[in-house]
């Protein structure tokens, strides 16, 4: 896992976004196996990241919820 985060952080902003676009598909679909475990496990790290833009915990579960379908 470390050697992966590495080679993550290496990548140029344009390269990160275009390699979470292609993750991002299969995190969905693990995290619509178990909604509940991804709100417990995935929350505290979204938070830090919605709070600048002024999004309530309540409105991200919202947004969360519909993103998974």
């Amino acid at each position: 896992m470390q050697t992966i985060l590495e080679q993550f952080k290496a990548l140029g902003d344009e390269e990160k976004l275009a390699f979470m676009k292609q993750a991002m598909p299969i995190m969905a679909e693990l995290f619509g196996k178990e909604p509940g475990r991804m709100m417990a496990d995935m929350m505290p790290f979204c938070m830090p990241m919605m709070r600048p833009g002024g999004m309530a915990p309540d409105q991200m579960r919202v947004m969360m919820k519909s993103m998974m379908g």
